[in-house]
């Protein structure tokens, strides 16, 4: 939906809780709602954090704008020149960048229909990682103080979107090429590759003096394929205390986290397209600095500017709040492609079967969840619905029982080959020997296994292996739980053609969008299907 399609109907309409078809939110905006005196206490609760002192103006050593011509950064804002040099924030976004997270986003609502819910009783808590850039000699850097400060400002101005920030950990490093490292230079991305800590749900912030901004940041959607350059940088004099008046009550910190969770400025795009893609911040032609308010930059009517909002450019004393859009955004851009200890619901299924002492038959086509913890790489070769021997902390999230087969001494004729299709399971056989290992199945025999990570979305993907003459199957597996690796092995007729299929039900794909998932299939040890796919693939094995 373009920006401009806003209308007096989204003023009058306070829903919170719905989406409607097309995955629109309509929520009321107005700067005069019932939290705006949470928001008031909280602006002054910030405010307090400096005062307007002796250090209200206060500078350093470095000089400001493109050619180094002001010595105090007061007089560079003043000037005007603050603005027209571009300043403010070097986060910037690409056609692709936007592509992407809009797909996942609509996927996500698609999923999650009451996101309000979501966010309202699911607390997600962020490691951060502060990275204190300081100069050979050890100067320059954020102290103890404000980089507590900091980490309180973002809880604050995050505080109704259901994340919080924890701090983890403060790595001091002293480095001059990477205290002045600027946006998308060879000191950034040597700094970022060194110190990085941790994955994509992990916050790296970097604070030093690099010349020309105030803070950039990566987006979620990067982080996939390039974790190293994620992560957010910030002046370390926009922290609070410190000297880049009126940028130095840690606000700056607060912008570009928003991008890291996947905001783009209230004013992406003027005043035509879709914008920053959040239907509750009206369009603006232009970014504000001056917190000029009852703004309509773009001269059509609608709700005015939203000068206030934390992903505009106003200073720190006029940055106040999200909207509920954006923090629906946010919710989506991190579950999509961060992760989350709050995982997206998948449906369930009933329990597994009581644990049993030993497996009874051959092996399956996929193994049983692991308890809520970490993704579990190591498979489970058990029959069909038997778990391992430790109990399972809840109900599995869903692999389909592959059918079972006889016992295999020897090759079965043709017209009784295979079991019956997945996804319904067949009755137990008798009890036979244990799985054998690889390299040990009977004389004729070939050995094929899967191993297969999943996506975020592991509860779409199914496969199969088929014998190819036939159409029988030989060995299937799926639906699964998310970002976990799974394994299934058979011994099967060496002479005989089969055919791998494996989809994904959204037709997203098993990779890059929603995470990082992959299989691989090998034939006594060879890789003979390798790879990732964008929606169904289809392989023959001969």
């Amino acid at each position: 939906m373009m920006k401009v399609l806003w209308t007096f109907a989204t003023v009058l309409v306070s829903l919170l809780h719905e989406v409607d078809a097309h995955g629109h939110h309509h929520h009321h905006h107005d700067h005069d709602h019932h939290d705006h005196d949470d928001e008031e206490k909280r602006y002054y609760r910030r405010r307090t954090l400096v005062g307007a002192d002796d250090r209200w103006f206060g500078g350093d050593d470095r000089t400001f704008g493109n050619n180094g011509e002001f010595t105090k950064f007061k007089d560079y804002f003043f000037s005007g020149a603050f603005a027209t040099d571009g300043s403010r924030c070097g986060t910037t976004v690409t056609e692709e960048q936007k592509e992407k997270s809009q797909e996942a986003y609509q996927e996500w609502l698609r999923r999650n229909p009451r996101p309000m819910d979501i966010i309202s009783e699911q607390v997600v808590t962020i490691d951060v990682y502060w990275q204190n850039i300081q100069a050979s000699d050890g100067t320059g850097g954020s102290s103890t103080e404000m980089i507590n400060d900091s980490i309180d400002v973002l809880n604050e101005a995050y505080a109704d979107s259901g994340f919080q920030f924890n701090l983890v950990a403060t790595i001091d490093t002293a480095n001059d090429a990477y205290h002045t490292a600027s946006v998308n230079t060879p000191e950034e991305f040597a700094m970022k590759e060194e110190l990085r800590r941790g994955d994509c749900t992990s916050l790296n912030v970097y604070s030093n003096a690099q010349q020309g901004l105030l803070g950039w940041a990566t987006f979620p959607s990067d982080c996939d394929f390039f974790q190293e350059d994620d992560g957010v940088v910030i002046d370390y004099q926009t922290s609070p205390g410190g000297t880049t008046s009126p940028y130095n009550l840690g606000d700056t910190l607060v912008h570009e986290v928003g991008h890291w969770m996947g905001l783009y400025h209230t004013f992406q795009d003027g005043c035509v397209g879709d914008g920053d893609f959040v239907d509750d911040t009206p369009p603006e032609a232009e970014p504000d600095y001056d917190c000029e308010m009852n703004r309509d930059s773009c001269g059509d009517g609608l709700p005015q500017d939203d000068v206030t909002n934390y992903m505009n450019y106003g200073n720190d004393l006029c940055l106040n709040h999200f909207t509920p859009g954006q923090n629906i955004r946010m919710r989506a851009q991190w579950e999509m492609f961060r992760g989350s200890a709050v995982a997206t619901p998948v449906p369930s299924v009933a329990p597994v079967a009581a644990p049993v002492p030993a497996p009874v038959a051959a092996p399956v086509a996929a193994p049983v969840a692991a308890p809520v913890a970490a993704p579990v790489a190591s498979p489970v070769a058990s029959p069909v619905a038997a778990p391992v021997a430790a109990p399972v902390a809840a109900p599995v999230m869903a692999p389909v029982p592959a059918p079972t087969d006889a016992p295999i001494p020897a090759p079965v004729p043709a017209p009784t080959r295979g079991p019956s299709p997945a996804p319904i399971p067949a009755p137990s056989p008798a009890p036979t020997p244990a799985p054998v290992a690889p390299g040990d199945c009977p004389a004729g025999f070939s050995k094929y296994r899967l191993s297969l990570t999943t996506d975020r979305f592991g509860n779409e993907v199914r496969w199969t292996l088929r014998y190819k003459c036939y159409g029988t199957t030989a060995l299937s597996g799926g639906p699964y739980a998310n970002s976990q690796t799974f394994t299934a092995e058979k011994c099967l007729e060496s002479d005989e053609q089969f055919e791998f299929t494996i989809q994904d039900d959204s037709c997203d794909g098993l990779c890059c969008t929603y995470g990082n998932g992959r299989y691989s299939m090998t034939f006594d040890g060879t890789p003979v299907a390798m790879e990732k796919f964008p929606f169904s693939k289809r392989v023959p094995l001969t």
